[in-house]
């Protein structure tokens, strides 16, 4: 498919069409009101080099300024050439993600036709962590309640059940906080099928040509503003 300025404005808004769907997957699948009424998460997509290509729209736009430094912040645990479809990355550590505990963040690789193609990543402000609730009375992060570093939740598919023992044993409402992680694992199923459709249909390779487009593009209009 060649890339002029139609496919390109095309193509980059069914990115912004697909993390909107994951978006809706998540809200449809959370059990909670701060994802299911005040939508205080974000669904996002990356290229390969880890570069933002798009945000979900009906989302808080709170997590904008650090999204693409969460993606960064993972590849450094786990590089690119570590990971294998089916792998999930967790953590909530506030120096890596967001900026405190009780927010989680998720991604996952996406591959196409055994070839690493993007990456997608859901945050969602959870309902507790353990520790204090609700306060702005915490001395330090220990206070705040249970940190989880960058692991993989899951590993080629398998889940690692202990971070869900951890996270059951810490918290005071396990059955919801669990529920909306699963439910993140929704939103990055619904975006990992949406764009390999995508790329199946348009028959590219890969997000590379387009991920640099609309990179250059991104940062033309900002410095032109």
């Amino acid at each position: 498919m060649r890339l002029d300025a139609i496919s390109v404005q095309v193509l980059w808004n069914r990115l912004v069409a697909i993390v909107d769907e994951a978006a809706q997957g998540l809200i449809r699948t959370a059990y909670t009101p701060s994802v299911k009424e005040y939508h205080d998460f974000c669904c996002a997509v990356f290229d390969v080099r880890a570069d933002m290509l798009a945000h979900s729209t009906v989302t808080t736009a709170g997590f904008l300024g650090i999204v693409p430094e969460v993606m960064r912040n993972f590849l450094k645990t786990f590089p690119p050439e570590t990971l294998n479809p089916g792998d999930v990355i967790i953590t909530n550590d506030p120096w890596a993600a967001s900026g405190h505990l009780i927010d989680i963040s998720v991604a996952s690789p996406i591959f196409h036709r055994d070839k690493l193609v993007g990456f997608t990543l859901c945050i969602v402000h959870h309902l507790d962590m353990g520790g204090r609730m609700s306060t702005l009375e915490s001395k330090d992060m220990y206070e705040e309640g249970l940190k989880i570093p960058i692991m993989k939740l899951y590993e080629s598919g398998r889940l690692n059940e202990a971070i869900f023992q951890f996270i059951r044993a810490n918290i005071r409402v396990p059955e919801k906080v669990l529920g909306d992680l699963r439910a993140q694992l929704v939103a990055n199923n619904v975006c990992t099928r949406g764009l390999v459709a995508m790329l199946e249909e348009t028959g590219l390779e890969d997000l590379g040509e387009l991920g640099a487009e609309i990179t250059a593009r991104s940062e033309r209009s900002l410095r032109a503003k």
